[in-house]
């Protein structure tokens, strides 16, 4: 062989060599300078004006570092409510969103977001509430008051308007709905008559009755038998990156799974890992106690929520879980129209939550008993 074609064979041998090593180089996780992974972010919005302990599946992961070990670097944060954080997922501002179910229906069927839920959390375990010695006895008694929600784009409206036109009553024109936040201010509202009742969430109420305040509760008994606060992602991500989307689910089924079995440490790891959201105002007893109370009110709805997926399976809902809250917003016109199917609502990965639950349940349990803080 001449020399020439010796060369070009040595040439031909080391552009392939190089060829293999990108291939295999890009197969591998990226790592930087010291070796370690690098993690990619992400950005998890939460449908609430505050982020505490009550989102255990949210907080949980990064504190224990579930998401970590799989390779994500999550920034999790109040997204305000759940319209606004739909607003921001859809913009790409957002990776994944924790939103209750009336505003999935209502962005799905009415304005065709291609929200895809991934996880329910809780069943709607909203109440609209009134102070025990408020004249108020009965729904009808509502006409002409005036009620408190968090935000205006907060799931609870379209749950509250479509309880309250289905006793009646017509919104705006029967009764108005004012911003009051959450916690103290809210409770402030009612207690100053600012408002006469308060539609918030399950762990919410807890902490106003934590508070001191005893409470009447008006609610549709069968909104505890359907799918609320959610997991969300729009369509593009769980087609671009499904395996991300597992590992998320994944590590929030894990972190649902260690607040069930010990939510006290969850309290604990919560105030270590995230001082800014602990309460303050009295002695520490009664901040752990107050604090106590609120997980266990939102764990309450976690439990509900697995025992609607079939009690195994932390996330886990149908499309027709689905389909039920949009007859619930027809009946009431919240919305005017059915998604084309209720697939639509749900994420499309065959055998999903039965992938997502594929951890090692035991060692989960084990490590909250143990509560050992990171």
């Amino acid at each position: 062989m001449s020399a020439t074609r010796i060369g070009e064979a040595l040439r031909t041998t080391a552009a392939l060599l190089v060829v293999a090593l990108l291939v295999v180089a890009l197969a591998s996780p990226v790592r930087h300078a010291l070796g370690q992974p690098v993690l990619k972010k992400l950005k998890f919005g939460i449908g609430s004006l505050v982020v505490n302990l009550t989102y255990p599946w949210a907080m949980m992961p990064v504190a224990l570092g579930y998401w970590r070990q799989a390779g994500y670097d999550a920034d999790v944060f109040a997204a305000q409510g759940s319209v606004q954080g739909i607003q921001q997922l859809y913009a790409g501002n957002l990776d994944f969103l924790e939103a209750n179910s009336a505003p999935i229906v209502q962005a799905v069927a009415s304005k065709k977001v291609p929200l895809r839920t991934v996880m329910v959390n809780t069943v709607i375990d909203w109440s609209l509430v009134v102070p025990d010695e408020s004249p108020i006895r009965d729904v009808q008694d509502f006409k002409g008051k005036t009620i408190g929600v968090s935000t205006l784009g907060t799931g609870g409206v379209a749950l509250l308007n479509s309880f309250l036109v289905g006793h009646g009553l017509k919104p705006d024109a029967d009764f108005s709905l004012v911003a009051v936040g959450v916690g103290p201010s809210a409770l402030e509202a009612l207690r100053s008559n600012h408002v006469q009742g308060l539609m918030f969430w399950g762990s919410a109420v807890t902490g106003f009755e934590v508070a001191g305040v005893k409470l009447r509760y008006f609610f549709d008994p069968a909104w505890r038998r359907y799918p609320d606060f959610s997991m969300v992602t729009l369509q593009s991500t769980i087609e671009r990156e499904p395996q991300m989307v597992e590992a998320i689910v994944r590590g929030a089924a894990m972190g649902s799974l260690f607040a069930a079995t010990n939510p006290d440490c969850v309290r604990r790891i919560q105030w270590a890992k995230f001082p800014d959201t602990k309460p303050s105002g009295a002695d520490e007893a009664k901040l752990a106690a107050a604090d106590l109370r609120r997980l266990e009110g939102q764990l309450e709805g976690m439990k509900q929520a697995l025992q609607m997926g079939g009690g195994k399976l932390w996330g886990n809902v149908t499309a027709q879980d689905f389909a039920r809250t949009e007859q619930l917003l027809l009946d009431t016109q919240v919305i005017a129209n059915r998604a084309a199917s209720p697939a639509e609502y749900l994420v499309g990965i065959q055998d999903f939550f039965e992938k997502v639950n594929t951890f090692d349940h035991e060692a989960v349990v084990r490590q909250a008993k143990e509560c050992k803080l990171p």
